[in-house]
């Protein structure tokens, strides 16, 4: 099913499948029955309670499907919004197995390819026994203020995985400001942040509308523009090496570099690639997709950057073909 057709009722289908399966094949549909709604958290949402009376209005109504009540039809669309699968694309997969799989923001598993009929998911870390599996719901490479609002948004529910639940995020300070002092501004009541070190606090909003601003000229950013800022950042210790803002630019230069014939750059996006892939490390796990892709840039760019070394006259005899 589309989702994103155009037409309003396009929406209903899902609902209307899942009812029918509740109706012809009962036993079935028990796996779904098993499922939470969050109904009572959803119906505080706008416009979904009238949503959902008109779904089974439409149902009776127009379909027929005289047997359908308003609960039946809070259950199924609380289901499928709670347990239903994109990832990425616009159409909704239900795998009541896989919704017994917890979230976490530095997961162990991945997914395979998009979700069709079936869906296989693979270790991307190194699983000890009794580990709990996990895989990510959402995007998981964002600041965590973000990642909780979709969370909790989406799928209600605070996430307390380990990078959640470590003021520096496994070390990497990927959404966390650094302080005059030397600390950071790990700790978040309401709006306000507040340094680790020290007493010092800073507005949320403030926070936020700065680091837009320099996301907003990261995107737009030539590769030379690119590495300045990269260095000024660094030298202004606003933000650590690893936060979540550099990491965008990181990411930046090394697809510019890649693609590009020129060597100026060379150096340094082999330099800050290492602490790309160092971040993606912990963040994605030595087998997850990401880290695949940013290493293979990164043996791109560390070839052109030998052959450069080697047109320079930086060294005489080299073996190419090992990068």
């Amino acid at each position: 099913m589309n989702c994103g057709a155009p037409h309003g009722l396009y929406a209903v289908l899902a609902v209307v499948r899942a009812l029918l399966l509740k109706r012809n094949h009962p036993k079935d549909y028990q796996a779904i029955e098993d499922l939470m709604d969050h109904w009572e958290e959803r119906r505080k949402e706008k416009g979904v309670v009238e949503m959902v009376r008109f779904m089974g209005a439409f149902c009776r109504n127009k379909l027929g499907m005289d047997w359908v009540t308003d609960t039946d039809v809070r259950h199924a669309f609380g289901v499928l919004k709670t347990n239903g699968v994109g990832h990425g694309s616009k159409k909704c997969f239900l795998y009541p197995n896989l919704s017994l799989i917890s979230h976490s923001c530095t997961a162990n598993l991945d997914m395979v390819d998009r979700p069709a009929r079936t869906v296989q998911l693979v270790a991307k870390r190194m699983i000890k026994m009794g580990e709990e599996l996990t895989w990510s719901y959402t995007k998981f490479m964002e600041p965590l203020p973000k990642l909780q609002a979709t969370l909790s948004h989406n799928w209600m529910f605070t996430c307390q995985c380990s990078r959640c639940s470590d003021p520096s995020e496994h070390g990497l300070y990927f959404s966390s400001q650094k302080c005059d002092c030397g600390g950071y501004f790990t700790k978040r009541r309401l709006e306000i942040y507040q340094c680790d070190g020290c007493e010092n606090v800073v507005e949320d909003k403030k926070i936020s509308v700065e680091e837009r601003n320099i996301l907003k000229e990261v995107a737009e950013a030539g590769e030379d523009e690119l590495a300045d800022m990269i260095e000024k950042l660094l030298g202004q210790e606003h933000f650590h090496p690893t936060h979540h803002v550099m990491f965008r630019l990181y990411s930046r230069l090394l697809e510019s570099v890649a693609r590009t014939d020129k060597t100026d750059n060379l150096p340094a996006a082999v330099k800050h690639g290492e602490t790309l892939l160092n971040i993606l490390l912990v963040m994605d796990g030595e087998g997850g997709k990401i880290v695949k892709k940013c290493k293979e840039l990164l043996k791109v760019i560390r070839y052109k950057d030998l052959v450069r070394r080697r047109e320079e006259g930086g060294f005489h005899k080299i073996c190419l073909t090992k990068y």
